[in-house]
């Protein structure tokens, strides 16, 4: 058993390293030609040579490469041309396949064109209330989406960033009109509608940017916050908390196990793992979603079998799974790069934190259930998260904020009980208002608290 782990493990780790070359220098094929030959001579020198190992795991290794070589060619499309959407006779029709992300002053859709392949990005107004299902007419300017300079003086690589999400043009206030709702899946319909039913009792319970910070904690909803808000969260090092993590999964998991305790014990397995995948879909299904999703389910497998679950196991499994998928998280999705840096930091750094500065907290089972901790946890985790975080994001952002590693201190530790009591909030305001109203108070309480702080930390940059 553990050789055959080494074997997967070693082709997993190849499989990466090619994907990375293909992202870096493209695919060819005299390359993959190249490789095939160097796995035929190290298996050859393998059998002569007395069975070596490290020739059988040089040539693993390289049949992972060639693995990822292919992988990555396959994801590639060539093609990229503009749909005329201009003139009036040349309306394009299409359906908008994911829920529309509403900002302070604009309204982005992802659209599907009938009449062309891949999706659009469409940034229109807020006057109109477009919904996941509606077939649209459109009219104007379709191109290919541009890079950008950030503050930081380095290039936004853009074109890729909305590529591994399906997207390859853009088109900049054009003319819509809704010509059928519905059109979508039912499931993703009701999912959508249950999740922005939700943030509205937010927001008629809190005032902003409470309620849209309350959104983030509990649905990785941001829309709301602000430019302003999102720089200080982002300065203070705390942009993490409104992205969706394990800790969201698995209190979602841990709470439809305890509803459905009355069931059979595999009967509610399967409901608690349908019921993390489905909460991934309400909420958008971004690569950090996904990545804790697949862990959470890995964990409720681990329970259900009685196996012990190892965190660095289902992070690479998980890795690997999307990776497999969509080849294109690993070189271009900043979002995918942190999160899985950061849960490498939470699983691995931690314990060493926490053994340097000669402490006895045990920080284990990250991803498998709720954490909450004390003083010395949360400076254990947050050190190793950032330790993980904070050399790739320099090299990629060309700035990171040190203040992350205090900040998060006295942030950190009221978040659990913010979330709890958002979720009350929310999920009372379907029921009575005075309820929802009632919990709002702590809430903001809480939340203000958070926003306070990082405002605080941001000023001291």
């Amino acid at each position: 058993m553990i050789f055959v782990r080494r074997i997967i493990s070693i082709l997993i780790l190849g499989f990466v390293g090619g994907i990375v070359l293909a992202s870096l220098t493209g695919f060819a094929w005299p390359v993959v030609g190249l490789f095939l030959v160097l796995i035929f001579a190290f298996l050859s020198l393998f059998f002569i040579l007395a069975r070596q190992k490290l020739f059988l795991a040089l040539a693993i290794i390289f049949i992972g490469v060639v693995l990822g070589l292919v992988r990555f060619n396959f994801s590639q499309t060539d093609d990229l041309s503009l749909p005329d959407c201009k003139n009036v006779e040349k309306k394009c029709v299409g359906l908008i396949v994911n829920d529309p992300d509403r900002r302070d002053v604009s309204t982005r859709l992802v659209i599907k064109l009938d009449s062309a392949p891949g999706k659009i990005l469409a940034i229109t107004d807020n006057f109109t209330d477009y919904a996941y299902g509606d077939k649209i007419e459109l009219s104007g300017k379709i191109e290919r989406p541009q890079n950008f300079m950030i503050d930081q003086g380095t290039v936004f690589d853009y074109q890729n960033y909305l590529l591994v999400r399906g997207i390859k043009q853009t088109v900049y206030l054009p003319k819509l009109k809704i010509v059928a709702r519905g059109q979508g899946s039912f499931i993703k319909s009701q999912l959508f509608s249950l999740k922005n039913n939700f943030l509205a009792n937010l927001r008629r319970a809190l005032p902003e940017p409470a309620a849209s910070l309350a959104g983030g904690l509990i649905l990785g909803d941001k829309g709301g916050l602000g430019k302003q808000t999102e720089d200080e969260f982002r300065k203070a090092g705390v942009s993490h908390i409104i992205v969706l993590s394990g800790y969201n999964i698995t209190i979602v998991a841990e709470s439809v196990l305890l509803f459905f305790s009355w069931l059979t014990p595999a009967l509610a397995w399967l409901l608690g793992i349908g019921s993390i995948f489905l909460f991934v879909i309400m909420t958008g299904g971004e690569a950090a979603a996904v990545r804790s999703a697949v862990m959470g389910a890995i964990a409720l497998i681990a329970r259900r079998w009685g196996r012990t679950y190892d965190a660095g196991v289902a992070l690479v499994f998980a890795g690997f799974l999307m990776i497999l998928w969509n080849p294109k998280l690993l070189a271009f999705d900043l979002g995918f790069q942190l999160s899985f840096l950061a849960t490498l930091g939470l699983i691995y750094l931690s314990p060493l934190v926490s053994w340097a500065l000669g402490w006895s907290t045990k920080v284990s089972d990250i991803g498998a259930r709720p954490f909450i901790g004390g003083l010395k946890e949360i400076i254990c985790i947050t050190t190793g998260a950032q330790l993980a975080v904070y050399p790739w994001l320099l090299y990629k952002m060309g700035k990171a904020s040190l203040i992350g590693f205090v900040s998060n201190i006295f942030i950190l530790p009221p978040i659990p009980w913010a979330m709890f009591a958002s979720f009350l909030t929310g999920i009372t305001g379907f029921f009575s208002s005075f309820l929802s109203l009632l919990f709002s108070y702590p809430t903001y309480f809480l939340l203000a608290y958070i926003l306070k702080m990082a405002h605080f930390f941001a000023t001291l940059l």
